[in-house]
């Protein structure tokens, strides 16, 4: 909570010492993947709409960046996770691209805010771009895009 609230006044610094009225500030973090092999985690706030991303500063990173962006940019909007935060997989079947797939596994998309492609019950992989991905209907309601 403090962390929120210290990120909230930095952000609302930032605003006040500038010209900048946009709806969504993304603090975008880069980092050389040579140096750095895991990143911490994103986050973004709806309340004050604003967010920290952190990436791979490579060209090879440039398509799953954008997916991380894009989720991190929902959240500003108000959608949530729709992955358990213990363990990163899915949840089904919000998490879930085509939930009502016969077979269910290997999913061929991730749910934007899933953040993976579910390939079996308890495995998953990152999608290589925006291509891999799809908005589901809670997401979809959550962001506003349908009544």
């Amino acid at each position: 909570m403090l962390w929120s609230l210290k990120f909230r006044y930095y952000a609302w610094k930032q605003h006040q010492s500038g010209d900048i009225s946009a709806s969504v500030t993304l603090y975008l973090n880069y980092y050389d993947p040579e140096r750095i092999k895991v990143l911490k985690h994103s986050t973004a706030l709806e309340k004050g709409r604003i967010g920290s991303v952190n990436l791979f500063a490579s060209q090879k990173s440039t398509e799953r960046n954008q997916v991380v962006v894009v989720h991190e940019l929902l959240h500003a909007f108000g959608a949530s996770d729709k992955y358990e935060l213990g363990s990163g997989q899915p949840i089904y079947p919000i998490g879930y691209a085509f939930p009502d797939q016969q077979p269910l596994f290997p999913q061929a998309r991730a749910e934007l805010m899933a953040g993976y492609i579910p390939t079996s019950p308890n495995s998953s992989k990152m999608p290589e771009s925006l291509n891999d991905t799809l908005i589901g209907d809670l997401t979809a309601l959550e962001v506003g895009w349908k009544p």
